[in-house]
């Protein structure tokens, strides 16, 4: 599950992505990735199921990809499958077993949270290549 942000800004904004190196722009993507991606973590971390907690503790966003043109954060698990198992234990709670209906926690705060993602994702980024910017002047 993908959520696709591309962002129209502003003359200013595009003016300063001319003038900043790349370095500069992957920083910025970066940033507003990781931004973009904090409301669908903690809505997921709120709505995973918790027995012991280990599920929700073990949620995060992490860099799936990075470069000065894109950047991908996943928000997932940390656990690793056990006993032979093809999946880890979120899987089965997302999606269920036949013995255990599904109790789905990721997809829901998607769902509620892909607007938000998308705004922190526009702001951030904003402000981040805004301040490149000004970084350069000096």
């Amino acid at each position: 599950m993908r959520i696709r942000v591309e962002i129209k800004g502003s003359k200013e904004l595009k003016n300063a992505l001319k003038k900043i190196p790349k370095n500069a722009t992957r920083r910025s993507l970066g940033k507003a990735a990781k931004a973009g991606a904090e409301p669908i973590l903690r809505s997921a971390k709120q709505k995973a199921p918790v027995d012991t907690g280990r599920l929700r503790d073990s949620l995060r966003s992490t860099f799936a990809y990075q470069s000065s043109r894109a950047a991908r954060v996943q928000v997932a698990s940390s656990l690793k499958p056990e006993g032979g198992s093809r999946h880890s234990y979120d899987y089965y709670q997302e999606f269920g077993t036949s013995f255990h209906p599904a109790q789905p926690f990721m997809r829901p705060a998607v769902d509620e949270q892909h607007k938000n993602a998308v705004e922190e994702t526009r702001v951030t980024m904003e402000v981040a290549v805004l301040e490149e910017a000004k970084k350069l002047e000096h």
